[in-house]
């Protein structure tokens, strides 16, 4: 994130950056990290098991808490504030440029599946030749797991890149002369609102 930050700023950012940063952070990350865990434990439980009123109340309190703290961890890392701070300042930033009824429209998430395909088919590959080629079996298995992380590295930082670029965007800061301002409202949409396109 951090990274992200000081690329859209316009320098050039090393490694060094982003743990420098994340070693200042550290109480606040920590904090939050148990925050977001006792959030989702809790969402866990009112969920139950095979309990339809409970799955959707789940579901909503899920969504409510997503779009809540879309912006905690930017506001943790560019304002220094502590986790209950963000989490405020984080939906004082989508109801001031979005309104309550904020729906993302374009989620990094959904590319993740076409994504997942060739490490299925390394898996589906590995259990197949496992029986006859135990050594060709484990080669899928290390190509998959490389794969694995090498694409969860990708959308990491690209997650990263579009937070950053929509934290500077909603608070305000001078944006970068690649990203478009109506590009970057369109990618949420108001409740009232049909369908506003991304383009």
């Amino acid at each position: 994130m951090t990274c992200a930050f000081i690329r859209l700023c316009g320098d050039d950012p090393v490694l060094a950056d982003g743990f420098h940063i994340a070693w200042k952070r550290l109480p606040q990350i920590f904090t939050w990290s148990m925050l977001a865990a006792t959030v989702g434990l809790l969402l866990r439980m009112v969920k139950g098991r095979n309990n339809f009123l409970g799955s959707l109340l789940s579901g909503v309190l899920g969504l409510g808490w997503r779009v809540a703290s879309f912006f905690a961890i930017p506001v943790i890392v560019a304002e220094e504030k502590g986790a209950i701070d963000a989490l405020k300042r984080s939906g004082q930033l989508v109801k001031k440029n979005w309104g309550e009824a904020l729906t993302l429209e374009v989620d990094l998430s959904v590319l993740g599946y076409p994504a997942a395909i060739p490490t299925l088919a390394m898996i589906i590959l590995a259990v197949y030749t496992a029986e006859f080629s135990p050594a060709l079996s484990m080669v899928f298995i290390i190509i998959a797991v490389i794969y694995t992380f090498i694409i969860s590295l990708v959308f990491s930082t690209l997650d990263a890149i579009a937070k950053a670029a929509l934290y500077m965007f909603a608070s305000g800061d001078q944006m970068p002369e690649n990203f478009n301002n109506e590009i970057l409202e369109t990618m949420f949409k108001r409740g009232n609102e049909a369908n506003p396109a991304f383009a």
